[in-house]
């Protein structure tokens, strides 16, 4: 199972920590199937280096434009963001601007929970100062 699990881990692309935990006990892993990069640690002991290790990592994704999803919940969110946005295209090319209004309010809603909360008149002042909309 652990060599299933790092031929998995090797076809990955992103960058890898991998953690050898209760090292202070009898290991039961074969660390010669690992490259040398790899930790060891005992959770007794000061693990600020993983942290700082996990710091660099995300420090480095955030400077793209990737956004990292950390939760369930912020998967969903966006998920559902997407079906509106999606479900907002017919209406719009069919000129029913209310239901257009309503699937683009709701992917405005599931967006601003894993972003920042934002006022209907706001985004309105946005949509009429930077596109050309009439009323």
């Amino acid at each position: 199972e652990d060599r299933g699990i790092l031929n998995i881990l090797d076809k990955s692309t992103k960058e890898k920590i991998i953690v050898i935990n209760k090292s202070d006990l009898e290991l039961k892993f074969d660390v010669d199937m690992l490259d040398k990069s790899y930790l060891q640690l005992n959770t007794k002991d000061n693990i600020s280096f993983l942290i700082q290790k996990i710091e660099n990592i995300l420090n480095k994704n955030s400077s793209s434009d990737d956004m990292t999803l950390i939760s369930k919940q912020q998967v969903v969110e966006v998920e559902e963001t997407l079906s509106h946005i999606i479900q907002s295209k017919m209406p719009l090319e069919t000129g029913e601007f209310e239901f257009f209004a309503h699937h683009i309010n709701e992917s405005l809603m599931h967006i601003s929970n894993i972003t920042r909360p934002y006022e209907h008149s706001q985004m309105l002042d946005v949509m009429f100062g930077e596109f050309c909309l009439g009323k």
